[in-house]
Parts: structure tokens; C-alpha cells; sequence
């Protein structure tokens, strides 16, 4: 009401003519006025809002799914939320396995390493209580022809393995899993970028979810390297 006084002080004589329109005019503009300046400068500033800053918000992509990670706290929740499934063709639910070290093996019975999958059971029966290894056949280097229920007879009778066997799956190329694309992409597992140099290729991931090693196929499952890793 303010401005309806000055008015009156500076025109007088006109003060009487002015209709109710014009009031309710003023009136409004003086609403809003206030509830402008009722209104946090934090909330119109989006420079001043750490929910807006840039540096505090990575983008991750995972094929059609994007996940908004704080840059400061990793989020290592990723792979437990990744699809796989065992020989069977039955989902693995990889959150079962928070806490344990998860061992990743791309195998395939024609490799020149495939003696390897004896000596991943006997890493296996060592530290089973803390380690989950899964082997996944794969023919991304020629070297896996055979279909998932060929390759099981085959490993199940040569080898007598107690970890799981993966079904079969592309680890590199554009076909390659969700699972390898998390795997060898640093955008996405925020760790490291490691590409598949050949079957019996090894990720390590913690009990936390987070990718902490990549070994050559030619590190021995057995070798103290290996074991080493697996015991801090």
C-alpha cells in the first residue's frame, strides 16, 4: 500500500480517480515483488548449487542404461547389477557375492592355456571362503567352437571344476558382454581400461565391487602373483 500513499502525495488531485482496476494492478505487482525476493538465491543460482556442479557429476554409459556417479565417491555397486548366466543358461545373481573377491576367466577348451582350468580348482578349493571364480567360454580368439553344452561335458569331464562355468559370450568386438564392457572400459568401471589379450585373460574384483586387477593369460592361477592378490 505504500505506492498507493505516494501516489496520493504526488497527485493529489487525481488520487480519487483511480479505479479499483488500477488498484488491484498495484496490488499484484507488489505480490509478486515479494515473493521474488522471498525467494533463495541459491535456488535461482544453479553456479551456486552443488547439486548443479559439473565437476562433482560423472556420466558412465552402459549401452542403453546411464548411471550418474559422484566423482568423489565410487560407485561400486555397478556389477552386481550386470546380467549373466551360468552353462545352463540359468541368471547368476552376482549380488550374492558382495564381500568376495571375484576372479574372471574367458576360457576356451582349444587354448594352448586350457590346462588352466585344473588349477583354477585348486585356487578354488584354497580360498573358496573368500574367492568366487567364474570361467567364461568364449570364441573371441578362435579358439571355442563348440556350443555351451559341448563345452561343459568337456570341462566337467576333464576337469571336475566346482566354480562356476559362465555361459558362452563375446569378451571383445561389438558384440562384447555388458559384463566385458564393464570390464575393460575405464568410463565405465572408473578404474582402469584393459583390453583381452587372449583366452585365460584375469580380472580381479574386491569384495567392494571394484575391478582391482588384470592379469596375462600366462600368469599361473597357483602362482604366488596370483595368490598374493587374492590374500590382501
Amino acid at each position: 500500500m505504500d505506492i498507493l500513499w505516494a501516489a496520493q502525495l504526488i497527485y493529489p488531485s487525481k488520487t480519487y480517480y483511480m479505479n479499483t482496476k488500477m488498484t488491484n494492478l498495484l496490488i499484484l505487482f507488489i505480490f509478486f515483488c515479494d515473493i521474488t525476493y522471498c525467494i533463495p538465491k541459491k535456488l535461482l543460482d544453479k553456479s551456486s548449487n552443488p547439486a548443479f556442479t559439473p565437476s562433482k557429476v560423472k556420466t558412465l554409459s552402459n549401452y542403453n542404461r546411464t548411471f550418474r556417479i559422484s566423482a568423489n565417491e565410487m560407485d561400486t555397486s555397478v556389477i552386481y547389477n550386470l546380467p549373466l548366466n551360468d552353462i545352463d543358461g540359468n541368471a547368476i545373481n552376482l549380488d550374492q557375492f558382495q564381500g568376495k573377491k571375484i576372479l574372471i576367466i574367458n576360457t576356451a577348451t582349444n587354448s594352448s592355456y586350457v590346462s588352466q582350468y585344473d588349477s583354477l580348482e585348486q585356487l578354488y578349493q584354497k580360498y573358496k571362503d573368500s574367492l568366487v571364480i567364474i570361467a567364461i567360454p568364449s570364441n573371441s580368439f578362435g579358439n571355442e567352437s563348440s556350443d555351451d553344452a559341448t563345452i561343459k561335458e568337456f570341462v566337467m569331464s576333464n576337469y571336475h571344476i566346482h566354480y562356476i562355468l559362465a555361459q558362452k559370450m563375446n569378451v571383445m568386438g561389438d558384440a562384447q558382454s555388458v559384463l566385458y564392457s564393464w570390464l575393460t572400459h575405464i568410463e565405465q568401471n572408473n578404474m582402469m581400461s584393459n583390453g583381452v589379450q587372449g583366452d585365460f585373460f584375469k580380472f580381479l574384483v574386491d569384495g567392494s565391487g571394484k575391478l582391482v586387477g588384470a592379469f596375462m593369460p600366462s600368469v599361473e592361477p597357483m602362482s604366488q602373483d596370483m595368490q598374493g592378490v587374492i590374500t590382501n
